[in-house]
């Protein structure tokens, strides 16, 4: 039982410092003293504990991770499928199967380019040199205001893109703009290379256009620019963006017949500060009756409020300022002058 135990038993390793790392039998049957070829000099001074080697809970201290490439937060962006993201880090690692990549592994047969039919296929004619995909290229970054500029290697494209995005406002369609041009010319060359069908560069660049709404479809987007709306609209992309400013038109309405409109309006300097009043009114043709200033305005209250509670019909609403500049004018004059006067010149 007790060798049946030990051929079984493993270790579970922790944050604990009392493993040692060459002698324990903690990776299986045997330390990694007696399954490494090192001489016994130098494992007779290997004494190090398995928590030397984790940090924040990985095997820091035996990988050598690579560095972080340029072109990493391009390609694994949140609003990319994966799918896409998958085939720009094959094509960015130059590991999808052209035929000279292929023949390099010692498979030789003739080649050619099915999208052009005037070179051999290699990656970077394929890609970069192909009448087609030059064209593609070019009609992409023609879409959003941008020239294409040849590469010479996909990575310098990457970049490309990278340095466009930056800052602008509709990144994510440049983006998903770069990916659908690449998911296009790699699906025209299999679809000719192996079933034989062929479509023309406006069919492919449609499809192009018609992934870009899709994976942009869900998005909202602010333009910033008379360029970013044409480019929105031309795209189907929903606007986010705060509505523009409504114009309203404001007019002073002349009261119905046998009624008398008072418009009145106050006024301060300041708060606090000089406050004043005024008021004018007017008939059922538009004509003045009288111009009021505060203490003459107060006085005409106070001798009609009886009759306003009991006697007559009466309402109250407002008006913007562009529709009562008399009284906005008398208001601000009291306010100036300190005064109480009818004696005022009215601009």
């Amino acid at each position: 039982m007790w060798n049946f135990i030990s051929d079984n038993e493993r270790w579970v390793i922790g944050i604990s410092r009392s493993i040692d790392f060459w002698n324990d039998n903690w990776l299986g049957p045997k330390p990694i003293r007696d399954l490494s070829d090192l001489v016994e000099d130098v494992l007779s001074s290997l004494s190090h504990p398995v928590a030397d080697f984790i940090d924040n809970g990985k095997w820091d201290g035996l990988r050598c991770p690579n560095l972080a490439v340029s072109w990493a937060a391009l390609v694994w962006h949140k609003h990319l499928p994966p799918r896409l993201s998958l085939l720009g880090w094959r094509w960015l690692h130059r590991k999808l199967p052209t035929d000279d990549l292929i023949q390099v592994k010692g498979i030789q047969f003739p080649s050619k380019c099915d999208l052009c039919d005037l070179s051999t296929e290699t990656f970077s004619h394929l890609f970069l040199d192909c009448q087609l995909s030059s064209a593609l290229w070019s009609k992409t970054t023609e879409l959003f205001n941008e020239v294409w500029i040849w590469k010479a290697i996909v990575v310098e494209i990457a970049g490309f893109w990278s340095n466009k995005g930056k800052g602008w406002c509709l990144k994510e369609t440049w983006l998903a703009g770069l990916f659908s041009t690449l998911a296009a010319i790699w699906h025209e060359r299999n679809q000719r290379h192996f079933e034989g069908k062929k479509r023309s560069p406006s069919v492919i660049f449609n499809g192009i256009k018609g992934k870009i709404v899709f994976l942009c479809s869900r998005l909202k987007f602010s333009p910033k620019s008379v360029a970013d709306l044409i480019l929105c609209s031309r795209l189907h992309l929903e606007n986010s963006s705060q509505p523009m400013l409504r114009i309203l038109e404001v007019h002073w309405c002349k009261p119905m017949r046998s009624w008398v409109k008072l418009n009145s309006d106050g006024c301060s300097l300041g708060n606090p500060g000089r406050a004043g009043g005024g008021g004018i009114l007017g008939d059922h043709d538009g004509r003045m009756l009288i111009r009021l200033i505060p203490w003459f305005l107060l006085q005409e209250w106070n001798h009609l409020f009886s009759y306003l509670i009991n006697s007559i019909e009466w309402k109250i609403s407002h008006y913007y300022r562009e529709a009562n500049p008399i009284a906005d004018f008398l208001a601000k004059d009291a306010a100036k002058s300190g005064t109480s006067s009818d004696d005022v010149s009215l601009p």
